[in-house]
């Protein structure tokens, strides 16, 4: 066991004691729903900074080039690091599971050698890393 399992369980086994098995469940589930709704916001958040876009455009009807790179950005992201079914993705953005899924696909297939899409790679690896700096921080 790493050190911090054995710090977890410690912990988890101390709040059983304090408040009890079904207490310490419900204030678990709890605070992972407030975690997964935080990374989903700060997700989001530094796609639009990143892109210089808007929330507004992940729902626009209107195909443009930024809204397509949010989208993949967004939708890969949050399958990553929310934990998030393919299928919740799309219902927290109202679309079906078929363009999730081909955007997820199109950042797993970025291909350096594209000018276009190295760039988005750079991006890509910089999100990855405050989103991990920030999962370290509140988790």
């Amino acid at each position: 066991m790493t050190r911090k399992t054995t710090q977890l369980l410690f912990e988890v086994n101390k709040s059983i004691g304090r408040i009890g098995i079904e207490a310490t469940i419900k204030h678990l589930r709890k605070t992972d729903k407030a975690t997964s709704n935080n990374i989903i916001d700060f997700v989001i958040e530094k796609v639009c900074e990143e892109l210089g876009a808007t929330r507004d455009i992940l729902y626009e009807i209107e195909k443009t080039a930024i809204r397509k790179q949010t989208h993949q950005l967004t939708f890969y992201l949050l399958y990553k690091f929310a934990a998030l079914s393919q299928g919740e993705i799309a219902t927290i953005f109202g679309l079906s599971k078929a363009p999730i899924n081909r955007r997820i696909k199109e950042v797993e297939r970025y291909n350096a050698n594209l000018k276009h899409e190295k760039k988005m790679i750079g991006v890509l690896s910089e999100l990855e890393k405050e989103i991990n700096a920030f999962i370290d921080k509140n988790i």
